[in-house]
């Protein structure tokens, strides 16, 4: 039922749990004209893989550079 969401709730739809954080200006006009304005926004929690998603630059390491070249075919020249 339309009752059953609302901003800061947390609905079960097969067997999960989900949270309602916002709504779109459709959606709080819907439940204006029922009688049951929604309270504002609820502020959504940092996900933990988004801030693990920061990259690590690799270290150069010229040993590893000269090995690579040389596995490769290439290196350098000796005159």
């Amino acid at each position: 039922m339309p009752q059953d969401f609302a901003v800061g709730t947390d609905v079960a739809i097969l067997a999960r749990q989900f949270r309602i954080y916002d709504m779109d200006e459709y959606s709080r006009e819907f439940y204006e004209r029922l009688g049951q304005p929604q309270p504002p926004a609820c502020g959504c929690p940092v996900d933990n893989f988004e801030t693990s998603k920061i990259p690590i630059l690799p270290k150069k390491d010229p040993e590893m550079l000269q090995y690579m070249e040389k596995k490769l075919g290439g290196g350098k020249v000796l005159s």
